[in-house]
């Protein structure tokens, strides 16, 4: 007797004809996932292969610029010692001031320039010079 108006077989064969589309949809589908997986994990070793040549640029930035760093530190420590060395010799170089006194006094001391007098022709000079104011 048949249920639904079909014989047994039949329903059989329809249910199984509908379990093995079901079947195909679903392999297709799990087959468009696995592509779907295998394009992503092909783009996350993309991005992983990136990221690692990134960093690798990055660290080789990175120790090019404390290598420049160090290389400026010690230009500037160089700069500094050169400095106060300047510094310290310009203490011991004498001024304009200075000069102009030296000048002064060499002027004052040249026997070429100057006229000393000795000591005796002053209290000669003074002993004249008393002996007209007394007269």
């Amino acid at each position: 007797m048949a249920v639904f108006g079909k014989a047994p077989d039949e329903r059989l064969e329809r249910i199984m004809a509908d379990l093995i589309n079901r079947m195909n949809e679903n392999v297709q589908r799990l087959r468009v996932i696995e592509q779907k997986m295998q394009a992503t994990d092909t783009r996350m070793n993309s991005i992983e292969q990136n990221l690692v040549s990134y960093n690798k640029n990055v660290q080789k930035a990175l120790f090019e610029r404390d290598a420049k760093i160090s290389q400026l530190d010690e230009r500037v420590g160089k700069i500094e010692t050169t400095y106060k060395e300047i510094l310290n010799q310009l203490k011991l170089v004498a001024t304009k001031v200075n000069v102009d006194e030296l000048k002064q006094l060499i002027s004052i001391y040249d026997p070429l320039k100057s006229s000393f007098v000795t000591k005796e022709e002053l209290e000669s000079f003074l002993d004249e010079r008393l002996s007209k104011m007394r007269r």
